[in-house]
């Protein structure tokens, strides 16, 4: 399918991306073999659902634009473990896709990300209960960098904790404007997030997303300011709460390590699965630029 065939979409967020050099790299970067599968999110014109085809035993790939869909599956006609699916990603039920599609077994996610739905997607996929590991996809530069920083850098904020909370996050390389149609007006990268093996699971989340929402809710003022207005409670409860924690008084969320908001939550709410609060990218979120 030529980039010409179909006119990308702005309300779709649609940037193909054409340069084959940049898609090989993408499909080595998710370790794939005849022995695993892997799901693409927003296949488009069908280049990196190729070069994953190429090394995957089962590619399941899910495209919401309908006018892609009869040239994909033309496209993929003659490579049975190669699925293409319509569909919303961001409805996904991750738990019954892996039980469908790849027998609950682990699988890898490649995808040439919409800026606007990259961190709820990326959360809900690590979120959502399914053996998706590595995560290999290509983002807004900003929100590479805003993923992969370390407490104390300008970066470092609420989604830092989220994916870091899950995943070994890796900025691997720059993709200029250049190489997709139509060029973005942004630079892009490719994240690589690996699960970690103590990840926890949903039920454990709720008490620590409170703690982080509030946390970083102004990013001018110290965590205790923040926690007493996020967590409703006087100065008092908060200020030996910190210290109960092991934080030194007068810091900001940006200062804390995923550990040291583990420490907050186990004192704020020790009985842990006490919330029914969802995770902090299961409800609307904007992204920056």
């Amino acid at each position: 399918m030529s980039p010409l065939a179909v006119t990308p979409k702005k309300s779709l967020g649609q940037h193909f991306l054409h340069d084959k050099r940049i898609l090989a790299r993408i499909a080595d970067a998710a370790g794939l073999d005849k022995g695993k599968g892997v799901l693409e999110i927003g296949p488009g014109l069908g280049a990196l659902t190729q070069e994953l085809a190429r090394r995957a035993g089962k590619v399941v790939a899910i495209e919401i634009d309908g006018r892609v869909i009869p040239e994909l599956e033309r496209m993929f006609a003659d490579q049975p473990h190669v699925t293409i699916i319509q569909g919303d990603a961001m409805k996904l039920d991750w738990v019954r896709l892996a039980r469908e599609a790849f027998s609950d077994q682990p699988f890898a996610l490649c995808a040439n990300l919409p800026y606007y739905i990259t961190s709820p997607l990326i959360m809900g996929a690590l979120e959502g209960g399914a053996p998706v590991s590595p995560v290999v996809v290509l983002v807004q530069r900003e929100v590479a960098q805003r993923m992969a920083a370390k407490p104390g850098s300008p970066d470092y904020g609420l989604l830092s904790v989220a994916a870091q909370r899950y995943a070994k996050v890796e900025t691997l390389f720059r993709v200029p404007p250049g190489c997709f149609t139509p060029p973005p007006k942004v630079d892009s990268a490719v994240v690589r997030l690996v699960r970690r093996p103590d990840a926890p699971g949903r039920e454990e989340t709720a008490a620590f997303f409170t703690v982080a929402r509030a946390a970083f809710a102004m990013r001018r003022k110290t965590l205790e300011n923040n926690l007493m207005a996020g967590l409703s409670l006087p100065r008092e409860a908060v200020s030996a709460a910190i210290h109960q924690a092991g934080i030194a008084p007068g810091v900001r969320a940006e200062t804390l390590s995923g550990q040291q908001f583990e420490a907050l939550a186990s004192v704020f709410f020790p009985s842990g699965g006490c919330l029914s609060a969802p995770g902090p990218w299961h409800r609307k979120q904007e992204e920056r630029g």
